[in-house]
């Protein structure tokens, strides 16, 4: 649907993270994610609990706790303090990309209609505007320009006079708003 509405000059899913649009265009580049990558917050803390242990009672403390992540994750063969980043690095990269990994695919299958998902990874940096959130910031003109310009009753009679006035406070009511932001 994503990719039609692309192809025909509709909406963009302009609502996609930094991180999600950096895996669909570069699905083989190795990824370099950080445990505040991490959305869920119970995730992260576990993580971070096995990554800030200090000594064998702290790790194993905190293996505990994370036990049932890791084992979702398969990573039982690392969970050793000597193999600490390693288990961090395993158990980071499986919850941001892991178990959702099915739903990635899914999603670059539906790009790939059209061709827009080749598009998305030959020309990515010109293509993200279209995926993730841009902060413009609106100003009173850009506001105007999004609205047609009102069709006037006949000059000289009262319903034109009071399309004058709403119109005068439509546009006071624009710059005092720009003014505030």
């Amino acid at each position: 649907m994503m990719a039609y509405s692309i192809v025909h000059g509709g909406a963009t899913p302009a609502f996609l993270s930094p991180l999600l649009y950096r895996i669909l265009a570069n699905p083989m580049q190795d990824l370099q994610l950080s445990i505040d990558d991490i959305n869920d917050e119970n995730f992260r803390k576990l993580i971070t609990e096995l990554n800030s242990a200090e000594d064998a009672t702290a790790f194993q403390d905190a293996l505990n706790k994370a036990n049932e992540l890791i084992t979702m994750a398969g990573c039982l063969a690392v969970a050793r303090l000597n193999k600490r980043t390693q288990l961090v690095t395993a158990l980071t990269h499986f919850t941001v990309v892991g178990r959702v990994q099915q739903c990635i695919d899914q999603f670059c299958t539906g790009l790939g209609t059209l061709g827009v998902l080749e598009e998305v990874r030959q020309h990515s940096s010109v293509m993200q505007p279209l995926f993730c959130h841009q902060d413009v910031r609106l100003s009173a003109a850009s506001v105007e320009a999004m609205f047609v310009k009102p069709i006037m009753s006949a000059i000289g009679s009262n319903r034109r006079f009071n399309e004058e006035i709403a119109l005068s406070n439509w546009n006071d009511f624009l710059l005092d708003v720009e003014g505030i932001c």
